[in-house]
Order: C-alpha cells, then sequence, then structure tokens
C-alpha cells in the first residue's frame, strides 16, 4: 500500500496487481532498448530487463469523515483473452479491510471507466450472478 496526504485528504493505493510488463502492452515504442535508453529517469518504472512495472490498483480517498474508493481495477472471476487476467482469485476485500477501509465504511464508488468485460473491482460473481461489492 502506498498512501499520500493532501490537505486533509488521504489517499491510499491497495495493490490489486503489480510487476513488470512489455511496455509495448500500453506504449507502442516502449520496446525495451528503448525503455533501457531512459533508464536514468525511468529506473523507478522499469526492470532490469526492460519491461516497464505495472501498478494496477484502487484509490482509497478520506476527508470530511467520508471514504470514496476510485476504482481503476480489472477485478476477479471474469474470463478474459488475457490469461494473466482471466478468472482471478485476489482478496481485493480482505485488502481493503487491513487498510481500515471494509466494504461496509465506504460511502461511494468511482468507476474510472468501463469495460465489456469488467467493471473494475467493484463487481463479484455470486451464486453465477454479478454484484456489487461495494455502494
Amino acid at each position: 500500500m502506498k498512501e499520500w496526504k493532501i490537505g486533509d485528504v488521504s489517499i491510499k493505493g491497495v495493490i490489486e496487481s503489480e510487476g513488470p510488463w512489455p511496455g509495448t502492452f500500453v506504449l507502442p515504442n516502449a520496446v525495451p532498448e528503448n525503455v533501457l535508453k531512459e533508464r536514468d529517469w525511468l529506473s523507478q518504472f522499469t526492470d532490469s530487463s526492460g519491461k516497464l512495472i505495472m501498478s494496477i490498483h484502487p484509490l482509497v480517498l478520506e476527508s470530511q469523515g467520508r471514504k470514496i474508493v476510485v476504482d481503476t481495477c480489472i477485478g476477479n472471476d471474469k474470463v478474459r483473452l488475457n490469461p494473466q487476467w482471466s478468472k482471478l482469485q485476489l482478496p481485493f476485500l480482505n485488502d481493503l479491510k487491513k487498510v481500515g477501509t471494509p466494504r461496509e465504511s465506504i460511502d461511494c464508488v468511482v468507476c474510472t471507466h468501463l469495460h465489456v468485460d469488467h467493471v473494475g473491482l467493484n463487481t463479484t460473481l455470486q451464486n453465477r450472478k454479478w454484484g456489487a461489492n461495494l455502494p
């Protein structure tokens, strides 16, 4: 978890997934030789082979007694073409609890983007039907 404080706002990043990926997954010119040429300033975002370190995580914002989850994630149980993201079984709700944000304490969820195959971490498969994890 990473945490920041801006004024009276607390921001916690709860890692869903993090690790090295080929940069061309999101940036076509981020081939290893280009990434390694810029290693002096990219080092915190790359591994030694020139792959980018990608972090997928929601943000928990707390301010004035309210908790908001900004959901940018992938989510569990969805079948996807990318085998590393297909049928995930990650401990999202437990990880939220560990940082002091059980699902019952969340006031609002902001989904940053919606995909055909998933709506971030805010959905869960229960009894073969999709439902909301969070309010």
